[in-house]
């Protein structure tokens, strides 16, 4: 992906071969994931914000999705650990609905594939997104 971006140039663009594979594999990951089918993974069982907050930290990159589709829509507390998501985690699939919640949470338009933008904005702003009050701006 750093080299289809431009982030991690290959040296002098001799492996014109590997340019083009980093270019035809990025525009398919980002076609899947911006247009493909996105279906929402449940929980068997009710849970406690807080269990889902446990979830985000799971080996399991499934219970991570399933965590992100199912904490309350409007509960801006998860914010920090969307951006910790963000900036760690390294399944795409994880990282697109992250990105997704993130910017419904703030009406933000960030791209999965640029999070440094989005960590950039967060750090401007996470002080406007009080923890203690989930529903506030």
């Amino acid at each position: 992906m750093d080299i289809a971006l431009g982030k991690r140039p290959e040296p002098e663009f001799k492996n014109a071969q590997l340019v083009r594979l980093a270019d035809a594999t990025a525009s398919a990951v980002l076609a899947e994931k911006q247009y493909g089918v996105r279906l929402s993974i449940p929980f068997k069982q009710t849970q406690t914000p807080e269990a889902m907050k446990q979830f985000l930290s799971s080996p399991n990159p499934l219970e991570r999705e399933a965590a992100i589709d199912n904490y309350p829509e409007n509960d801006k507390s998860i914010l920090p650990n969307l951006v910790e998501i963000i900036r760690a985690d390294s399944n795409l699939s994880v990282l697109h609905r992250a990105v997704g919640r993130f910017n419904a949470l703030t009406n933000q338009s960030f791209v999965f594939w640029k999070t440094q933008d989005l960590l950039d904005w967060w750090d401007e702003n996470q002080k406007s997104y009080d923890a203690s009050d989930p529903q506030k701006p």
